[in-house]
């Protein structure tokens, strides 16, 4: 039964699914045949209609499989009491069926199968992501606020986009931009060279990616992110 349950709540649910209506009439009349009862098609209609008002008002994280199996469970005497098969009895089974043991078991399992299924980002995700950043380091020239822009020069890099002309020239900037922010945080102890030349490589990496980024047109940006 968990298994059916587990299958069940993975698709798509009431607040979002097509049909509702048409779903129901086809089990309730399925219900009306199991328990060896006739229904005209208007009373199958009109049970349908009510039946999904209330189930998308109160019971729309369900979805019509889950429903399904209330009502077969139902009509079998699992859940529920029996008031002859209208709306009253197919909510009552409705709100056995989700206090039941089964589906309170099958919804933690599921949700711990969620939780350890999670995949890591496919590459075009990461690539959307990238261009996100892009486009944000770009509007943050724009607007005149500070943005982190070593991992805009890598991507920058990695699409063949910067390129060096004079490292002793922006060595040199970047040092001087180093030893003015260490002055300026008033740090009085010596940091340690490699520390030092780590500091001064991701300074470089962001001017470099600060020039590029203020040579780019609106147009050239979304070139780059389309």
């Amino acid at each position: 039964m968990d298994s059916l349950i587990i299958k069940a709540a993975q698709s798509p649910r009431i607040r979002v699914a097509d049909n509702v209506t048409d779903s129901l009439q086809n089990i309730i009349a399925r219900i009306h045949l199991l328990r060896g009862q006739e229904a005209t098609a208007f009373d199958i209609n009109f049970m349908s209609c009510e039946f999904a008002n209330e189930l998308k008002t109160n019971f729309d994280y369900l979805t019509i499989s889950e429903v399904n199996i209330a009502l077969t469970n139902g009509v079998k005497g699992e859940y529920g009491k029996y008031y002859g098969l209208n709306v009253i009895t197919f909510l009552d089974w409705i709100k056995s069926y989700v206090s039941s043991p089964e589906r309170q078991q099958a919804i933690k399992t599921l949700q711990i199968k969620q939780i350890t299924q999670k995949t890591e980002p496919t590459a075009d995700e990461i690539e959307k992501i990238k261009k996100e950043n892009l486009r944000n380091a770009w509007l943050s020239r724009e607007q005149g606020y500070s943005y982190a822009l070593v991992g805009t020069y890598e991507y920058l890099k990695s699409k063949g986009l910067i390129q060096v002309v004079d490292k002793i020239e922006l060595r040199a900037e970047a040092q001087k931009r180093v030893e003015k922010k260490l002055k300026s945080k008033k740090i009085v102890d010596i940091i340690n060279s490699v520390q030092a030349e780590l500091n001064i490589i991701n300074e470089a990496k962001t001017i470099l990616a600060e020039r590029f980024l203020d040579s780019l047109s609106h147009e050239d940006l979304n070139n780059i992110i389309k």
